[in-house]
């Protein structure tokens, strides 16, 4: 069985080739011979260019080894991670297809991202290899401060990195700004927190995607039914809102354990009503009028809320009657509610009528 041909894949994610070059792909031992070289008079200093060169070498060591090898140089996107590894991916499919034999890809690159783009080939072509090229530097004072300016500019200058080297601090400067004009520096200090451990948890997560998902799914229903949609959104909002400063009025006014029996017993119910809501004006009312089967299970989501709601307005009673007679402390006061309120039947009901539903839903289909 013959081997497969060698194809050593030079990955600029960024695209920076196409900013001096002109071009996204660059493909061959003399195209990309003489692209390392212009690409070194305009920009020396850069590490696409050692990832060329070490790419290039490679190359020349499977040649004489007798594979009949090739090489190509293939760009990304500057603007966004994931369009540059579709893109990359779009190009190589492209090269391999050209072949007509079978392929195995030597992954270069001179970072992480570029790197990690050989899990996303692997279905174009298997990957034989992947090689990180780490530029040596000296550990001079000057070096270092070059280095620092350098990759301050990438952080400025790339949307890849400017977005939280200069979007998420603009932010939170912003809002602490704001407050601090109306004399809230205990506040601003606590938001710019609740902002930065928010950013963190969204970006520790991977959130990114499904919010701006949510986000897009939103901004379609307003483009359909703006009226009703903005209506409820604002009843959500308001809702939502008001549960909060009830219970941080209470906790100022009041004292913890208040804050938690007003939370319990009205400040989740209210935003749980307020969802609600959201799903009866907004996704109830759009399908009645499409008939859209899909009501049914927009009402059954409505049915689970409405009952946890009534379930934590329970909960938030009881807790206040146990903690009247002042005989026990909180946690065992929290139990007895449980236990004796009607926080547990609320929520079985609701979740029993909503796999009801759901039944109804899969016979109709």
């Amino acid at each position: 069985m013959d081997m497969p041909k060698p194809l050593v894949v030079v990955i600029d994610i960024d695209n920076d080739i196409s900013d001096v070059l002109g071009v996204s792909v660059v493909k061959g031992e003399d195209e990309v011979l003489k692209a390392a070289l212009l690409y070194s008079q305009e920009r020396p200093e850069d590490a696409d260019l050692n990832a060329m060169f070490a790419g290039f070498s490679l190359y020349k060591r499977l040649k004489m080894r007798g594979r009949d090898a090739d090489i190509v140089v293939v760009g990304g996107d500057r603007r966004d991670i994931v369009e540059a590894q579709v893109k990359v991916k779009e190009r190589i499919r492209d090269i391999v297809k050209g072949y007509g034999v079978p392929v195995e890809l030597y992954i270069v690159g001179d970072g992480l991202d570029e790197v990690m783009v050989a899990e996303v080939l692997s279905d174009v072509a298997p990957v034989a290899a992947v090689k990180r090229v780490i530029v040596e530097q000296h550990a001079g004072v000057e070096t270092s401060y070059t280095l620092l300016l350098r990759y301050a500019r990438k952080a400025l200058e790339d949307p890849r990195y400017s977005r939280y080297a200069l979007g998420i601090p603009g932010l939170i400067l912003a809002v602490i700004a704001l407050l601090l004009l109306f004399n809230l520096i205990s506040i601003a200090v606590k938001i710019a927190l609740l902002l930065l451990g928010l950013i963190m948890m969204v970006k520790g997560f991977n959130l990114e995607d499904y919010i701006a998902r949510f986000a897009l799914g939103v901004l379609e229903d307003l483009r359909e039914m703006a009226h009703i949609k903005l209506a409820s959104l604002t009843i959500l909002l308001v809702l939502s809102i008001g549960g909060v400063a009830v219970t941080y009025y209470t906790y100022k006014t009041m004292g913890l354990t208040d804050a938690l029996v007003s939370l319990l017993g009205l400040g989740v119910p209210l935003g749980l009503i307020g969802a609600t809501l959201y799903i009866l004006l907004g996704n109830v009312v759009r399908e009645a009028v499409r008939g859209d089967v899909r009501i049914l299970n927009s009402i059954a989501l409505a049915l689970i809320l409405i009952f946890t709601a009534a379930a934590f307005h329970s909960l938030g009673s009881s807790l206040d009657q146990a903690l009247s007679s002042g005989s026990i402390g909180v946690p065992e006061a929290v139990i007895q509610a449980i236990l004796y309120s009607r926080f547990i039947p609320n929520i079985v009901i609701g979740i029993v009528l909503a796999g009801l539903i759901e039944l109804i839903v899969r016979v109709l289909r």
